[in-house]
């Protein structure tokens, strides 16, 4: 059996509108702590960003708030074609390296220690301009669980 791609995974949540985690398998109740060991990376063929989801997942008896991610973007790469939305404010923490957050339009340059938030429903990409692999945080409230997240097409 192929292991699908998570864009695949994202339409199949969509269709069902079920949690794309759910079709990772394991067990997802895991507490309200997350070992490194329990960490599920997300990434899709053909992309330069992986994301590392730092939150527990939602379980029967705990459903978490706030989504926090960590993402890595390769040199010289955008996280997709288009920009993306989400019902959620998204705070963006960079850890190291450069990027360009583009937000309705506007650029704003950002460098390891700052961060910027991004309004719930506003259109936005990222780019790493630089050399190096871009390491940084996402922080969503309240928490998306896939698939509340569209590209958007102008």
């Amino acid at each position: 059996m192929t292991d699908p791609s998570l864009s695949t995974l994202r339409k199949l949540s969509a269709a069902l509108d079920v949690p794309t985690y759910l079709f990772m398998g394991g067990d997802v109740d895991t507490g309200l702590t997350t070992r490194k060991s329990d960490i599920i990376t997300l990434s899709q063929p053909h992309t330069s960003i992986r994301y590392h989801l730092l939150t527990p997942m939602p379980s029967a008896t705990f459903s978490p708030q706030s989504l926090v991610i960590r993402f890595e973007l390769d040199a010289h790469t955008a996280d997709g074609e288009m920009p993306v939305i989400h019902p959620s404010e998204e705070i963006i923490l960079l850890e190291s390296g450069t990027l360009d957050i583009d937000i309705s339009g506007e650029t704003i340059h950002s460098e390891a220690g700052d961060s910027t938030i991004i309004l719930a429903n506003a259109p936005h990409s990222v780019f790493n301009p630089s050399d190096q692999t871009v390491v940084g945080l996402s922080i969503f409230t309240p928490a998306i669980w896939f698939p509340n997240t569209k590209r958007y097409k102008p």
